[in-house]
């Protein structure tokens, strides 16, 4: 093929790359490979040597796309709630009882510890325990002694939500009431000298014996006259039976110097 012949193919190869519809260009612009300065022709826009991807759903920039339109998709799970007492109380405190109240943010068991040393040991207290699951919780503790400070420690557990232990507290128990009692002696027997409040003593016993006043067979007046004294004397004089002395036995206060309650 002579020179000539070799220009002339080149040519109409060259020309009918040119009519390739590969090669129209959708705006008659052209773009520069940035790293080679090559120019590249563009179909509708994009270089007719782009690389076509599909993606699959699912892939990286399916969620990329998402935030982009305000999708972002997260997988959230709620905490639980964790358990917190609140508001213990002791109310209703009696020489020998009292209430122990708290609250709690989820349903739970109660326990309360108590006992009389400080710091309260969990392990050696005495405790009331309640497995009933409530958000208000009352124990009564009974069986206390009087005029005593104990020390009380309040717990309470949910299986969902974990347990919780209050800090120690304390209360003391109400003194046993003084209004009924009294010391038998000579002076408080002196004041019970009527037929409505007779007392008397009988060698080192005290007796009440207003109920039988009326009963005694020698006369009201008789006995009366000796309530607020030391009847040792009268009533060994006379020669009392041995029933009689039984009888006195249901009327025994107590012994001289001794404090009774009445």
């Amino acid at each position: 093929m002579t020179t000539f012949t070799k220009k002339i193919s080149s040519l109409v190869l060259f020309a009918a790359l040119l009519l390739s519809p590969a090669f129209v260009l959708a705006d008659g612009g052209e773009h520069l490979n940035n790293k080679n300065g090559d120019r590249h022709p563009k179909i509708h826009g994009k270089s007719a040597f782009a690389h076509t991807h599909v993606r699959e759903r699912g892939e990286k920039g399916d969620q990329d796309d998402d935030e982009g339109r305000g999708e972002h998709r997260t997988s959230t799970t709620t905490p639980a709630t964790t358990l917190a007492l609140r508001g213990l109380a002791i109310t209703n405190v009696s020489t020998s009882s009292a209430l122990v109240s708290w609250t709690t943010n989820v349903t739970s068991s109660s326990k309360v510890y108590f006992g009389t040393t400080s710091p309260l040991s969990l392990l050696a207290a005495s405790s009331v325990t309640s497995a009933t699951p409530v958000k208000s919780h009352s124990i009564g503790l009974t069986g206390l002694t009087a005029s005593t400070t104990y020390y009380v420690v309040v717990a309470s557990v949910s299986a969902a939500n974990g347990s919780a232990t209050s800090s120690q507290t304390s209360f003391t128990t109400a003194p046993l009431s003084t209004t009924n009692q009294v010391t038998l002696t000579s002076a408080v027997i002196a004041t019970h000298n009527t037929q409505n409040s007779c007392w008397l003593t009988i060698g080192s016993n005290v007796y009440n014996i207003t109920a039988y006043v009326p009963y005694h067979p020698g006369g009201v007046q008789a006995i009366v006259s000796l309530c607020g004294t030391d009847a040792t004397a009268a009533f060994g004089g006379i020669g009392h039976s041995s029933s009689a002395t039984a009888l006195l036995a249901n009327y025994l206060l107590g012994a001289l110097g001794q404090t009774v309650t009445i």
